[in-house]
């Protein structure tokens, strides 16, 4: 499959701004970020706006037989605000067949999950220097045990469709299982006064967006920030608590 994310002619394309970014979006999350005393700004938008979105776009294209892990968002983009929101898009119809989105409901605040956002919740993927997809695991159960109110839930997803959700809510998706691509469009919004985190904004991205993903969900690696890459989410997952330590048997 085409890698498409980022800043480029495809995701910046006329097209799919218009999905993406549509009026309607607009109007939605400048409801959502607007103070007591600024009201959402009626059309057009100009600089009223209570709201942006970042200029990278994570628009994808899951192959049959594929699927994404656990995680939470927090990990890849934590350098901005806390009220950072994600919008999932799926771009025509997307049934559960075809590699639904499903969230854990109640992980961002149940008490069984606070271990696991204290830990895995405030890492960073890039500082960390870990190698790999930075998903907390790809087995559903073993975070859906940690409290047991927590559930998972999917739909069938239509066109026009939107999930919104906090850097704080664990979600993966179900697995493609049909003979087609998914075909969907990540897209972050933050109040506008807040900071954004400074990797996926700007006027220099495009020149930044690499050609093929990276174990930062495509993202482009900051090397001044980033340890040397021999950390796996096993072994944190260790140190956390989370996995046994494994015991070596010593040849006398």
């Amino acid at each position: 499959m085409p890698f498409m994310e980022g800043k480029n002619d495809l995701t910046h394309s006329p097209q799919v701004l218009g999905v993406v970014e549509n009026g309607e979006l607009r109007r939605l999350f400048d409801g959502l970020f607007a103070t007591s005393e600024q009201a959402a700004p009626e059309p057009p938008y100009a600089a009223a706006s209570a709201s942006i979105t970042f200029d990278y776009k994570w628009l994808r294209a899951v192959p049959p037989n594929a699927y994404t892990g656990a995680h939470l968002d927090w990990v890849y983009m934590g350098r901005g605000c806390k009220e950072l929101l994600t919008c999932w898009i799926p771009i025509g119809d997307n049934p559960v067949e075809m590699g639904s989105l499903a969230m854990l409901n109640g992980s961002h605040s149940l008490p069984g999950f606070q271990h696991l956002q204290a830990t895995y919740g405030e890492m960073d993927c890039e500082r960390v220097g870990l190698d790999g997809s930075g998903w907390f695991t790809e087995d559903p159960e073993e975070v859906a045990e940690l409290d047991p109110h927590a559930q998972w839930l999917t739909a069938d997803f239509e066109a026009g469709d939107i999930m919104i959700f906090t850097m704080r809510t664990l979600h993966m998706s179900t697995t493609n299982i049909s003979d087609r691509a998914r075909v969907s469009c990540d897209v972050r919004w933050q109040p506008a006064a807040a900071p954004c985190d400074p990797r996926y904004v700007g006027q220099d991205l495009e020149d930044k967006t690499p050609k093929s993903p990276s174990s930062l969900g495509g993202k482009v690696v900051d090397e001044t920030s980033v340890q040397k890459r021999t950390v796996f989410i096993e072994e944190l997952k260790q140190q956390w608590g989370f996995l046994p330590f494994r015991v070596e048997a010593v040849n006398e």
